[in-house]
């Protein structure tokens, strides 16, 4: 899996991070300002996800989703107005409510003492990274961004998110590699298909907001892992040389 790999790309949000069930928070309570029909922490996902899919093209398919949920809701605010007060309403949350995967930086720092070079390619917000790296004592104190990634890529860095292959397309470019001699660790069907018509080999991290889509990315990833428990009992037995 790690032969003859030089870097690993990381999603982060559902892949390094557990903070899926954060952006269902926001968005319940988003729902729940507008008067909207109060919904399950799934049916709130599978919204949102159904909603980026379909605007992925668009200039800024966050707001084309919150313009969504405004009509979800009934609400007469603009797309642009609902997306102010969402992240108004994430900036304490990603503070307080966001953690690390559960052996997550043990994968990491064992990458990095196998000599791969480590890479971030998230449709998450820069500012989001500068809260988890700053100001979020749980991350902050377990993680260094700037030391652990050579390259940290996010939702500015690109015109389109997931399933289109930009952004993977782009880390290859900045870190100046094939795509066979990357790898890349994902949580989301979504980011499976972007970096496999990247060309990239992509291995899963079993995330339970992706439980539905459990099937395709196991047919579709070099592997599936239920935890980063199994994966690093996994690469412990490789190396990069």
């Amino acid at each position: 899996m790690l032969a003859d790999k030089k870097a690993v790309i990381f999603d982060l949000d559902g892949t390094l991070i557990d903070s899926l069930g954060i952006w269902n928070l926001v968005d319940e309570t988003l729902i729940s300002e507008l008067n909207g029909p109060v919904m399950s922490a799934e049916a709130v996902s599978e919204f949102r996800e159904k909603s980026l899919e379909k605007h992925a093209q668009s200039d800024n398919p966050y707001v084309a989703f919150c313009a969504d949920l405004g009509a979800l809701c009934g609400s007469m605010l603009t797309g642009p107005a609902i997306h102010r007060r969402r992240y108004e309403i994430s900036r304490q949350l990603l503070r307080t409510h966001v953690h690390l995967q559960p052996h997550a930086v043990e994968v990491l720092e064992t990458m990095k003492s196998f000599g791969l070079r480590l890479a971030i390619a998230t449709t998450t917000k820069q500012a989001n990274i500068d809260i988890y790296a700053n100001h979020n004592p749980s991350i902050a104190s377990q993680l260094n961004f700037e030391t652990t990634f050579e390259c940290i890529l996010t939702r500015e860095s690109i015109t389109h998110i997931k399933p289109n292959p930009e952004i993977f397309l782009l880390a290859l470019q900045r870190l100046q590699l094939l795509p066979d001699e990357c790898l890349v660790v994902e949580d989301s069907l979504a980011g499976v298909m972007a970096a496999r018509t990247a060309g990239i080999d992509v291995v899963v991290i079993k995330e339970k907001w992706s439980k539905k889509d459990e099937q395709a990315l196991r047919n579709f990833a070099l592997r599936y892992f239920e935890n980063y428990k199994d994966f690093l009992a996994v690469i412990g037995h490789h190396s990069n040389g």
